[in-house]
């Protein structure tokens, strides 16, 4: 039944530049773990895969024992489809292949099992068969209202997160996840986007979270990670990231450098198009987003070091706006008496002698109108030292633009 249902969820927003230092940590993390496999490639592989795939295994082998396609409505009642629900739950095969998602075990107890009213149900003639009717529009009805079933399962089964959104995770993992609410509100505040989930088993925090995953997995997305990134995948990402051990170094803050800005060579071929495209340049820059995004956070950081040293207020006031494509740059600073500064970031790399980059029509104009516009230039990223050459809009020389691309537009056939 995978995307058989939609459904709203709140909007959500992290900061590319938060994301992107959010994510230099996760890389870090796994590289420095004592059990690293090697440096962050895919979710498929090395640290990530070793410790995450299991959700995949555990996903069908609970679609495996529910067997959902066999169940019949007649049967509501006798106890059957509890059953094979409670299975799916109480899996374990051993310590690499079990359901440690729910707390069913019960270490303390019958009460501390998360799913004690489903097996009160089988038992309970006045019980099972709302609980059996509740499920069934759970799995075997594809259009059922998530927000109406979360609500049942609650009522029926109890506010126990960890049960209720896997049993979610178990009818489509294409749109929904298993949660703790211990184990993410943490990792949620770090992206920027906080959200308490703590004594709030209700579809309106769940639907939150899931907006964060989403969120998270638009930004993996961009990064194009080599196999892809699933819904799964941002999960494993976000909860990777919140219990790995951080790293102890900090983001290397940048060395900024005054340039005065001037021509450097010409295209090779000239006019004829032998100029670098936009997506050469980001091939040769690694060819994703993340460069960007991480070119951002370096230069937030720096920013916000610069000014904090004698006006932390101004420094509190810096912030990435690269999302506005309207207002052609991407942070809002300011100078040491309180002007704005407009900055636009390019990660760029060295040419023989030259920085090269590309300029939208927009960032161009806005650079030779706006006062204080800043172009800041930042090379060596990755290393301990990255460099941020910075020079104003103002100054940026005529001879150095060279027009590498056309939009073009044709009038259409009459009557057409």
């Amino acid at each position: 039944m995978t995307g058989a249902v939609k459904f709203s969820m709140p909007e959500v927003h992290i900061n590319p530049s938060t994301f992107a230092a959010a994510f230099r940590r996760f890389e870090r993390a796994i590289e420095l773990h004592e059990n690293s496999l090697g440096p962050f490639e895919s979710f498929q592989t090395g640290l990530a895969a070793k410790w995450e795939h299991y959700k995949e295994w555990l996903y069908l082998e609970a679609q495996r024992l529910q067997e959902v396609g066999s169940w019949k409505r007649k049967r509501i009642g006798t106890g059957e489809i509890l059953k094979r629900v409670i299975a799916s739950v109480e899996i374990f095969h051993d310590q690499h292949h079990r359901n440690n998602i729910v707390d069913w075990q019960g270490r303390f107890g019958p009460k501390s099992k998360s799913h004690q009213r489903l097996l009160d149900a089988l038992t309970d003639k006045s019980l099972r068969k709302p609980a059996e009717e509740a499920l069934w529009k759970m799995y075997a009805e594809p259009s059922s209202d998530p927000a109406e079933c979360f609500g049942q399962l609650v009522e029926l089964f109890g506010a126990r997160y960890d049960l209720i959104s896997y049993l979610f995770f178990v009818r489509d993992w294409t749109l929904f996840m298993p949660l703790r609410s211990t184990s993410f509100p943490e990792v949620f505040a770090l992206l920027g986007v906080p959200h308490v989930m703590q004594k709030r088993c209700n579809w309106e925090n769940y639907s939150g979270a899931l907006a964060r995953f989403r969120e998270v997995h638009r930004h993996l997305m961009g990064y194009a990670i080599p196999d892809g990134v699933r819904l799964i995948d941002a999960h494993s990402f976000c909860w990777m990231l919140g219990n790995l051990p951080a790293p102890g170094e900090q983001m290397a803050r940048a060395v900024i450098v005054p340039l005065s800005a001037e021509a450097g060579a010409a295209p090779i071929h000239g006019r004829g198009g032998g100029g670098l495209t936009q997506d050469q340049l980001d091939e040769r820059l690694a060819g994703q987003r993340r460069i960007g995004d991480r070119a951002q956070a370096i230069v937030l950081d720096a920013e916000r070091h610069r000014l904090a040293k004698n006006n932390p207020r101004l420094a509190e006031r810096v912030r990435d706006v690269s999302d506005d494509l309207t207002l052609g740059y991407d942070i809002q600073s300011f100078t040491h008496d309180g002007q704005l500064k407009p900055i636009e970031v390019k990660a760029v790399a060295k040419w023989g002698a030259d920085l090269r980059f590309f300029l939208s029509e927009n960032e161009r104009l806005r650079s030779q109108a706006l006062p204080n516009y800043t172009f800041a230039l930042v090379a060596h990223m990755d290393s301990n030292e990255p460099t941020i050459f910075e020079f104003q809009g103002a100054t940026l020389p005529p001879a150095a633009l060279h027009p590498v691309n056309y939009e073009v537009r044709l009038k259409g056939p009459t009557g057409s």
